[in-house]
């Protein structure tokens, strides 16, 4: 009989007295808690580390004041960022079944934030905890999204802020270019071959710009920021942003 190291022992106790991944989100109420939940298992200058850099509970920081604040090199913060990331995910257990949770939320072309805390309160955000939702859903939940303001919302994207603000102005500049009147359907085909876009993502700026346009009935009659407001609800446009992804 072969003979039984520390480490195995250690790592037996770590398995029986590990709390089920389940047991840990219903225990936890909200995104929030359960990065907090996570945190707590790490070290304290992990963390400190950790939380200054993504910007998790105070303003982001700068590897040169982190290195400062902490009298190490910036070479050395580096390495305790990533190690603590690393951390942080392996002690994610919870994060595959909470990324498919979200994942079967993001079924809209715009995922409001907003919207989405209406069907799952679980990822309820306030203005200050952006940031820290985005490290959340990016690193420990493996969904390749940002979360970006647009409009006075906030929205999961594809597309980081800078792209996104770039690829609204070609898009308003393309509007206010096409000829008026034209058929309500035809307009993502239309502006997607002005473009060189593909049609869906055409699709899901008629949806970001809906307000722009005056409309009659199925006709557009022009583009301004001061025409009426009216939803576009045509199914046939809408698109789901997760077909726009790339694999995990």
């Amino acid at each position: 009989m072969g003979k039984t190291t520390l480490r195995q022992v250690i790592r037996s106790v770590d398995e029986r007295n590990a709390v089920p991944a389940s047991a840990v989100l219903q225990r936890c109420g909200c995104w929030r808690a359960l990065l907090d939940h996570a945190l707590g298992a790490l070290g304290v200058v992990d963390r400190a580390v950790l939380s200054g850099r993504v910007g998790l509970s105070r303003p982001k920081e700068t590897l040169a004041a982190l290195a400062k604040a902490l009298d190490r090199s910036r070479e050395r913060v580096r390495q305790i960022e990533g190690r603590a990331a690393r951390r942080l995910r392996a002690a994610s257990g919870w994060a595959p079944a909470l990324r498919q949770r979200l994942e079967s939320l993001l079924d809209e072309p715009v995922v409001v934030m907003d919207e989405l805390a209406a069907r799952d309160a679980f990822f309820q955000i306030d203005e200050a905890d952006r940031s820290a939702f985005e490290f959340f859903v990016r690193a420990l939940l493996g969904i390749p999204v940002f979360v970006v303001a647009m409009r006075g919302r906030t929205f999961l994207s594809y597309w980081d802020q800078a792209e996104l603000d770039h690829r609204c102005h070609e898009i308003a500049g393309a509007a206010r270019a096409l000829r008026y009147p034209l058929r309500r359907a035809r307009l993502p085909r239309t502006l997607a071959a002005r473009l060189g876009w593909p049609p869906d993502y055409a699709a899901l700026f008629v949806r970001l710009f809906a307000g722009d346009w005056s409309c009659q009935g199925d006709r557009v009659l022009g583009y301004g920021a001061g025409a009426p407001s009216v939803p576009f609800q045509n199914g046939a446009i809408q698109i789901r942003l997760r077909s726009m992804l790339p694999g995990p």
